[in-house]
């Protein structure tokens, strides 16, 4: 297997934990609680809970964040507007 391939093998297979998604650091310019509350009305993804993960750890597949990022630039959606600078 070349490298191409395995890279793109581990995406396929990587998960994110909630502050890899939100703001400050991560990828969408939401709040935690913004983005929990989207996951709760079936805006936003749903989480990955697995017993191997352990009982305490949410995590989303990293697939599903990058469609959704890829649905808000084609429709155009703004999550948040962001401030207007000087």
């Amino acid at each position: 297997m070349d490298e191409t391939t395995i890279s793109q093998v581990n995406q396929e297979k990587a998960f994110l934990r909630i502050k890899d998604i939100v703001k400050p650091d991560g990828m969408l310019p939401i709040s935690r609680t913004t983005w929990l509350e989207g996951v709760r009305t079936g805006k936003f993804p749903a989480p990955i809970k697995h017993h191997l993960f352990g009982d305490r750890i949410t995590l989303w597949d990293m697939k599903d964040i990058k469609e959704l990022i890829e649905k808000i630039k084609v429709e155009g959606k703004v999550i948040i507007k962001k401030p207007n600078s000087l």
